[in-house]
């Protein structure tokens, strides 16, 4: 974040280029939020990275044999997404390759990762199923633990909510 708002071009440029080459969603999030810095060079190289990494991994979601490399692509795409549309479409798209690979192999790891999209995406009991029987393969995933937590929490409060318990009256029905 200091080179973005102090760093020479050059510096820059290495910091975009180290984000993207990274595996991890957060860093692609470092990205996403380099286009809102107050340098106006800044936000203009990293909105020309995040364009070619977007045709990259798009090309990838539609060449990719492979569920997982699929679904890996399309949650880097949600991770830069910043149109709530095609954010809801790149997680549906994740989800369902991530599926395909638990049905090939329902003692894989990925099912951590799934559950935490099913989170996100708002579907809460599917992702504490997915999640439960995950942490009955992997009972060490913390990741996974901390993710079921936090949709238990979700579930009971969308539960609790005021919405849930209002009166309809019988002409109304």
């Amino acid at each position: 974040a200091d080179v973005f708002a102090q760093g020479d071009l050059e510096e820059v440029d290495r910091a975009l280029r180290r984000l993207i080459l990274s595996d991890r969603p957060d860093t692609l999030l470092l990205l996403r939020d380099a286009l809102h810095s107050a340098r106006l060079d800044v936000r203009v190289r990293a909105r020309g990275l995040i364009v070619r990494v977007e045709d990259r991994l798009l090309a990838l979601t539609r060449e990719s044999a492979d569920p997982l490399e699929r679904a890996r692509a399309y949650r880097k795409l949600a991770c830069l997404s910043a149109d709530p549309i095609s954010l809801q479409q790149h997680l549906r798209g994740a989800i369902a390759s991530y599926e395909q690979v638990l049905a090939g192999d329902p003692g894989s790891s990925v099912g951590g990762e799934l559950g935490r999209l099913l989170l996100l995406s708002g579907d809460l009991a599917r992702a504490r199923q997915v999640l439960t029987r995950h942490l009955q393969r992997h009972p060490g995933d913390s990741e996974a633990r901390l993710a079921r937590a936090q949709g238990n929490a979700q579930m009971r409060t969308s539960f609790f909510s005021p919405r849930r318990y209002t009166y309809t009256s019988p002409a109304e029905v």
